[in-house]
């Protein structure tokens, strides 16, 4: 949510509202995904279902990686994939929370869903420093920004400080190095929902690698 927040108010140029309202099927898709996982993982193995919710995450953010500068025609496409996304990680944590509660005893249900909430506050405050960190030398590393003499490397630390250096200069040097600094931007989104949607899929692959429990005689 972070990275494309900023992707849509720094390179599209959408106010804070109109970023939300695009974000938005992100969050329907989390609604839906939550109460459907419910219905579902007590007819088949939670693993599995995870797995599958991971991959359409993680599917969904490889395609919004790939797809070009979003036009009207692709616009549609990148709401149905934020929905995707908002499918698989809400049906993931549905999943992740009643396994954890269900393995507690009830005389510890308190403890566990403490561990619980740490455990997603610890694992989201981790995702944003990893990949924060990753869209920082993605930016600077991008080929979009212009090697030239006497510019200031600073352009490269980040998008506000390349529009600082921009604001000092005149005519098309100016447009020239904005342009140039959200799309670098935008190559950097790219590679770290890349990195998001292998992290996902990674995740998918380790749930499902859970044995089966023994059926009880």
């Amino acid at each position: 949510e972070l990275v494309m927040s900023q992707h849509l108010q720094l390179v599209e140029l959408r106010t804070p509202l109109a970023a939300a309202l695009v974000m938005t099927p992100a969050a329907v898709g989390g609604f839906i995904g939550g109460p459907l996982a419910g219905r579902l993982m007590h007819r088949v193995w939670p693993p599995a279902l995870t797995f599958a919710a991971m991959s359409l995450a993680a599917a969904s953010a490889w395609l919004i990686a790939a797809l070009p500068p979003v036009q009207e025609g692709l616009a549609v496409v990148r709401l149905l994939l934020l929905t995707g996304i908002g499918l698989g990680i809400g049906a993931s944590v549905t999943f992740a929370s009643t396994t954890i509660m269900n393995a507690a005893p009830p005389e510890r249900g308190g403890m566990a869903a403490s561990i619980e909430e740490v455990g997603f506050e610890l694992g989201g405050s981790l995702g944003v420093a990893l990949f924060g960190s990753l869209m920082t030398i993605a930016y600077a590393a991008s080929p979009a920004l212009p090697e030239v003499p006497g510019l200031p490397p600073q352009v490269r630390d980040s998008l506000d400080e390349a529009m600082r250096v921009a604001d000092g200069l005149a005519g098309d040097a100016a447009e020239t190095l904005r342009a140039a600094a959200r799309s670098a931007l935008a190559q950097a989104m790219r590679v770290v929902m890349a990195g998001v949607g292998l992290l996902w899929f990674a995740t998918g692959l380790l749930v499902a690698g859970t044995r089966r429990p023994a059926a009880r005689s």
